[in-house]
């Protein structure tokens, strides 16, 4: 908001209690409750709500009964909390480096078997041309 616009609201800030305070007299119960509250919360401040939750670690959750929607919300929470999450970053590399070097190693193991068929191969066209 501008600050002119703030500062000429705030020109009118006893005239606006003026009138909440009128309101608390209101034949209408609830323009007194709602006057009530508006003074209540800017003279002490909105209360705080406390909110009571149940988390369940590792239990097991009915997907079925969750749209698509909730079903790919669920999934970008999860992924981008594996990747965002304080030690998971370091996990994750570890884990891309252990695929890596194993995968590497499926290589390696790969070409010893093609070189050892291709030696094979040679041997047994070496001893083909020597019989008579």
């Amino acid at each position: 908001m501008p600050p002119e616009i703030r500062q000429a609201a705030r020109e009118h800030t006893q005239a606006a209690i003026d009138a909440l305070v009128g309101c608390l007299t209101s034949k209408k119960e609830n323009i007194r409750i709602l006057a009530a509250e508006a003074l209540l919360n800017r003279a002490w401040g909105k209360p705080t709500e406390h909110v009571q939750t149940e988390v369940t670690v590792g239990g097991t959750m009915d997907y079925s009964k969750l749209s698509d929607e909730e079903v790919h919300a669920l999934e970008a929470i999860v992924a981008k909390a594996a990747i965002t999450s304080p030690g998971k970053e370091t996990e994750r590399k570890a884990l891309e480096a252990a695929d890596e070097k194993e995968l590497n190693s499926e290589i390696q193991d790969a070409e010893v078997i093609e070189k050892k068929e291709e030696i094979e191969i040679t041997k047994t066209e070496d001893s083909s041309s020597k019989l008579p």
